[in-house]
């Protein structure tokens, strides 16, 4: 029986972080990998350190980073300075930290797709969930397993979307209050109540029938 597939890879994620302690100028390319990318938790730790420790200007090695933690009481949730010592000892080459940080970041992926499954399988079993919103939340989990949070916070269900929409044009109808850029054209304004930023207002007739004179009318 073959060995279950890893997803992570400890050797490269300790090949970074001892880059990044032998060769802190190596820092930039880590930009291309998030602390909550590292499978272990102490690695994540000490790539966060070290980028608040660039921020501030401070140089980076191992002693460094060690009285980082000392001066916040985790010096022993990330190893101790043995620790760090060891992985700058073991890191052999500081030339490759790009195709360890491909390789940690696509082990990320990985284990968030992992979870991703085992969410959607959680979400289809809710029997209070109907169908659609059933697809609905499998597209939220996919979205944020992609990386793209703020999109998945935003999505909303259709019937959510109608229902705000319908409400306002009810309070449109129903109040004179003015909205947007009024047209001048008393008709129109009753209507539109102005052009609002975001909006597409299509103006359609048959040829001849004075599309481009009301369009002119607008513009003036």
């Amino acid at each position: 029986m073959s060995n279950p597939k890893k997803f992570y890879s400890i050797d490269s994620e300790q090949n970074i972080i001892g880059t990044i302690m032998l060769a802190p100028e190596k820092l930039h390319e880590a930009d291309l990998i998030k602390p909550s990318s590292m499978y272990d938790s102490r690695h994540g730790m000490v790539l966060e350190a070290c980028l608040r420790l660039s921020n501030d200007n401070k140089p980076i090695d191992a002693i460094i980073i060690a009285e980082y933690f000392e001066e916040r009481s985790q010096l022993e949730q990330i190893g101790g300075l043995d620790y760090l010592l060891d992985i700058a000892r073991n890191t052999a080459s500081t030339r490759n930290i790009n195709s360890h940080i491909l390789i940690v970041n696509n082990y990320a992926k990985e284990r968030a797709i992992l979870e991703a499954a085992h969410k959607i399988t959680e979400a289809i079993n809710q029997p209070d969930l109907s169908t659609d919103e059933r697809i609905i939340e499998t597209q939220k989990i996919i979205q944020v397993a992609l990386g793209d949070d703020e999109e998945a916070a935003k999505s909303v269900g259709i019937k959510e979307v109608l229902r705000d929409y319908i409400q306002f044009l009810d309070w449109r109808y129903n109040n004179d209050e003015v909205l947007g850029v009024m047209t001048g054209l008393s008709d129109v304004d009753a209507r539109l109540k102005g052009f609002n930023p975001g909006e597409l207002s299509v103006i359609a007739g048959r040829p001849g029938s004075g599309k481009s004179t009301y369009a002119t009318t607008i513009m003036l």
